[in-house]
């Protein structure tokens, strides 16, 4: 009886042996990633936001008529259980006042400058835009553009390009 418990016990032993080398380590997962504290997904198109500001003639330009130029930029995946607003902060070559430069390039405009607009107030480059409240799901933040003259000098035509950066910041 012995020897048969001396096989039970080796054929126990066997079996014990086989199964742990099923449960062998064959490979590594590793996870990473990021907590964020970003509400929402920039959602225009590449990040990069089109304005057409259309042709303004000088005469514009020099007596405030100029069109504004409405444009937004728009927000996906937007969850408010953390934060309820946004705002944003434009920031570019500044000529004067808060007034965003147009780019230096041959054929440019000069004596023009482009003024931003939240709910028809002027919003400066480097300073905060008002709090727009999120919506769950998608948001847009409205502003709008217009070319301005500055320094006291007349218009004078050319081309009038400029590139402003955002950067959003959720209070």
């Amino acid at each position: 009886m012995n020897t048969h418990s001396f096989r039970c016990l080796a054929g126990a032993l066997l079996a014990l042996a086989a199964s742990t080398s099923a449960h062998a380590v064959d490979g590594t997962v590793n996870f990473s990633g990021h907590i964020v504290d970003t509400p929402c997904t920039i959602s225009t198109d590449g990040k990069t936001v089109a304005v057409n500001m259309q042709d303004v003639s000088a005469g514009a330009v020099l007596d405030t008529s100029a069109p504004k130029t409405p444009f937004s930029i728009k927000l996906s995946n937007c969850s408010t259980a953390l934060k309820k607003n946004v705002q944003v902060t434009f920031s570019g070559t500044q000529v004067a006042n808060g007034l965003l430069s147009l780019r230096n390039e041959p054929g440019a405009a000069k004596n023009v400058a482009i003024q931003l607009y939240q709910d028809g107030k002027t919003l400066s480059l480097d300073k905060l835009s008002e709090s727009v409240p999120l919506k769950q799901g998608a948001s847009e933040i409205p502003f709008a553009a217009q070319y301005v003259g500055y320094g006291g000098q007349l218009p004078v035509s050319g081309t009038a390009n400029a590139i402003a950066q955002f950067t959003l910041t959720y209070p």
